[in-house]
């Protein structure tokens, strides 16, 4: 039979440590005191990373782990302040215990596009998006208008190349921009044409909206850049001579062809992320083919 023994702790002053709740445990020295002789102190057990130990249940006692010089594991993306709130710095530690800084944006994207603030534990019910924005500034993006030209007849230079020899639109490139009146910078440009052994150099006039009193018919004497269009006029890509080894006829633009003006800086309108072009022949064109396709690629970097 085993038999109970009761044992009574003391503090050094003589005070029990021992109550209604059970035992009072606590060290030799306070917070804020050096520490002296064996205090009592909180540790873990040291680990190579934070997955040293098996996964326990929600519930279950769980032991801390730490790095080999004391330091806390801080699991990506577990965000936390410096000073428990929210929008401050936050960092974790490599296995050398250095300090690696999180940047953390307090704004996110929705599935429409829209922009709104990242949702917090103190939000109200459906406040904030709850959705982190990766920025986008430096990704590209190609965007391509083909057209059926006219080409009901040989083009002089500077004649409009388009669908329709009276029913004309512009060139549309839609979307260049995530987001209505953002920036960017066309960073290359292509130009095709169906029909094989064409030499002009063209030009493309862009806009970041459609352009009142041009000439958008093909095979008609363009009149852009107007006076009236200075404020939507982005500027123009030049592209150099078209040539084909058999195939297409083509033309491409690049920055390092000092000519062509790219790369091309744009800031779209405020109500749109379009841009609209109107596409230009340099030279007469006797070669011309009805119906043909003319395809326009543009490169497109968000700023």
């Amino acid at each position: 039979m085993v038999t109970p023994v009761k044992v009574l702790l003391y503090a050094p002053d003589g005070t029990p440590l021992v109550n209604t709740n059970g035992i009072i445990m606590q060290g030799a020295v306070a917070h804020g005191v050096a520490a002296a002789g064996n205090p009592l102190l909180e540790g873990g057990i040291a680990a190579e990373d934070a997955d040293a130990i098996a996964d326990v249940d929600i519930g279950d006692v769980v032991t801390q782990q730490l790095t080999r010089k004391g330091n806390a594991f801080i699991a990506v993306g577990q965000f936390i302040s410096a000073d428990g709130q929210a929008g401050g710095s936050a960092f974790i530690l490599d296995e050398s215990d250095a300090q690696r800084v999180l940047a953390v944006m307090p704004w996110g994207v929705g599935p429409d596009g829209s922009i709104d603030r990242l949702k917090t534990a103190g939000d109200a019910a459906g406040a904030g998006l709850g959705v982190l924005m990766v920025s986008q500034t430096g990704v590209q993006a190609e965007v391509s208008v083909t057209k059926a030209l006219a080409a009901a007849g040989d083009y002089a230079a500077e004649d409009v190349l388009s669908e329709s020899a009276s029913a004309g639109t512009v060139w549309l490139f839609s979307a260049v921009v995530p987001s209505n009146g953002d920036r960017g910078k066309i960073v290359k440009a292509v130009a095709l044409s169906e029909t094989t052994a064409l030499t002009p150099k063209l030009t493309l006039y862009l806009f970041n909206a459609t352009p009142t009193g041009a000439v958008f018919n093909d095979n008609v004497a363009n009149t852009s850049v107007l006076n009236a269009n200075i404020s939507q006029y982005v500027g123009q890509v030049d592209f150099p001579a078209m040539s084909d080894l058999g195939g297409d006829s083509e033309s491409v633009v690049t920055p390092s062809l000092t000519t062509g003006n790219l790369p091309l800086a744009f800031e779209a309108a405020s109500g749109a992320n379009d841009l609209i072009g109107i596409l230009v022949t340099q030279d007469a064109i006797s070669g011309e083919v009805a119906t043909d396709d003319m395809t326009i690629k543009l490169t497109i970097e968000k700023a």
